[in-house]
């Protein structure tokens, strides 16, 4: 995405030496709330797949894997294997799920199910969460933000997440949540294993307000006769520093004979798209 063609108020003159970090000091300081849900998006899509256009992006960062012992902590969530010790229980792990990407100033990540991050903000970071049929439990102070993806939304995970947030120091207050609900939940929670949640009572029982709790409700379209599918209202968080962007959108699957996985194209435009300022 070229910023200054359609918001000229951008100047690219180079504050610091890092193009990804020269893009984002004007997406920070230039722009409104509801302008930076966009571009924030467009953004941080580009980071992690840059169009041929900015190929100048492959210069400006790199590919990091935390180990034990860095500045970021990594953790699973319980019965997700990983790390050491009780899989019954979040356990610090590190492997090839502890990467993220890095710019002089900044991190960016993808936190992939059943996972956590402790994350200082001094990072600057820039977080996202991809949800259907899971949940998303983001904790943040002064210090540290606490991202949990909980994976097919777990009471079990969900109930250890929220304990572990609050043995931070961190009050419910400063927890905030992105819930996958509804009837689909509910039916899967009655016939699984794992016992979901499918609406907010899970979370308010641990003390979290219901002002801070955004609700979304996955549904999958029937088969058609060719096979395709709409996965519906799949969601996503991006977060940073002072926000977090919500919003959903429908993916349409159809099948390819002869490849083992459907093409998917997102129908429509996002919706129900929400700021939540922290």
């Amino acid at each position: 995405m070229n910023l200054e063609s359609r918001y000229p108020k951008i100047e690219r003159e180079k504050q610091t030496p890092n193009a990804i970090d020269t893009e984002f000091d004007a997406l920070e300081s230039d722009f409104s709330m509801e302008e930076r849900m966009e571009l924030t998006r467009e953004l941080f899509g580009e980071v992690f797949n840059p169009p041929i256009s900015r190929g100048d992006y492959y210069k400006h960062i790199q590919r990091v894997c935390e180990n034990k012992g860095g500045e970021l902590k990594h953790f699973f969530l319980p019965d997700i294997p990983g790390g050491e010790g009780d899989i019954k229980t979040i356990r610090e792990g590190y492997d090839q799920r502890s990467e993220y990407l890095k710019s002089a100033n900044r991190i960016f990540l993808k936190v992939g199910q059943g996972e956590m991050w402790v994350i200082p903000k001094s990072k600057k970071p820039y977080f996202q969460i991809s949800m259907s049929e899971c949940s998303a439990v983001v904790g943040v102070d002064d210090k540290n933000f606490v991202i949990a993806h909980i994976s097919y939304s777990a009471i079990n995970e969900i109930q250890a997440t929220v304990e572990f947030i609050k043995n931070m120091g961190i009050s419910p207050e400063n927890i905030h949540v992105a819930a996958s609900v509804g009837e689909f939940q509910k039916r899967r929670s009655d016939d699984e294993y794992t016992k979901r949640a499918f609406d907010s009572n899970a979370y308010t029982a641990l003390g979290i307000p219901e002002s801070n709790i955004s609700q979304f409700e996955f549904a999958r379209g029937k088969v058609k006769q060719d096979g395709s599918w709409l996965s519906q209202n799949l969601t996503q968080v991006i977060g940073c520093n002072d926000a977090l962007f919500k919003y959903s959108f429908d993916l349409r699957n159809t099948p390819r004979p002869g490849i083992g996985f459907p093409r998917e194209e997102q129908s429509g435009d996002y919706k129900d798209e929400e700021i939540i300022n922290i």
